[in-house]
């Protein structure tokens, strides 16, 4: 590992550089927008009937938990989406997460970030990845593209803070980093406003990545294209975020 280094000493190398950055996994690093939205729609219709195109759903965010998102769509439909439909549509829609055509007709990394995992590593920095996606999910998805983590935290089920799963993790991470270090010395990168909630709360620096947004899935041409792509990026301007990167360069970018 590189020499101790304070979290004040930004005379030669700026401050990402300082200590490792931390990452989100979804569509910070791997980009499973194409996965997840096929996936939605083949649950949906599987158990409720329910066909929606893809810009329906990229209007009902689905960046945010199953269960929520789920949620969202069914009462905008006029169906009741009471906890049993609500978890049988996720259990569907996790099992479609695994199917072998999906995964290999639409997972991948983000362009950029094979040169940003090689410039950490060139660093002698760690891979630290903390999601709210099932552990056993997670790491189906990064052995398809050979994303190897050294810590990976998957904050399922974890209910903390003011509903913000990732606090804990977050703080995990630092602690299985040697915990020699106050948090704000390090930098969280995620895609969603509630990871720059979850990195404040946990008294990180927060990043807003907004390099792969939902509606970059829909095809060019598509008429809400750009406005949806602006809104996504409105509600991570909102959070006001220490950092925002428009592109996986930046993160190491003078």
């Amino acid at each position: 590992m590189p020499a101790d280094r304070t979290a004040n000493d930004t005379r030669k190398h700026p401050v990402v550089k300082d200590l490792p950055p931390l990452f989100d996994l979804d569509n910070t690093l791997l980009d499973t927008r194409l996965l997840a939205l096929e996936a939605y729609q083949r649950a949906l219709f599987e158990v409720v009937g329910l066909r929606l195109d893809q810009v329906s759903l990229v209007e009902a965010n689905p960046g945010v938990p199953a269960v929520d998102f789920l949620t969202k769509v069914l009462s905008r439909r006029g169906i009741a989406p009471d906890a049993v439909l609500v978890e049988r549509t996720r259990a569907a829609f996790r099992r479609w997460l695994h199917d072998e055509e999906l995964l290999w007709s639409t997972l991948r990394l983000v362009p950029g970030i094979e040169v940003l995992v090689r410039d950490l590593r060139a660093a002698g920095w760690p891979l630290v990845i903390i999601t709210q996606k099932p552990q056993s999910i997670a790491e189906v998805h990064m052995a398809r593209v050979d994303l190897q983590p050294d810590i990976l935290i998957s904050t399922e089920g974890r209910s903390e803070v003011g509903a913000l799963p990732k606090v804990s993790g977050l703080l995990q991470a630092l602690d299985e980093l040697g915990g020699r270090h106050a948090p704000s010395s390090y930098l969280y990168v995620g895609d969603a406003p509630a990871d720059c909630r979850a990195a404040k709360a946990a008294g990180l620096r927060a990043a807003a990545a907004c390099w792969c947004t939902w509606a970059g899935a829909l095809p060019q041409g598509c008429p809400e294209r750009e406005l949806l792509h602006l809104r996504q990026v409105a509600a991570l301007v909102i959070e006001r975020p220490d950092r925002l990167f428009t592109s996986p360069e930046e993160v190491f970018g003078d």
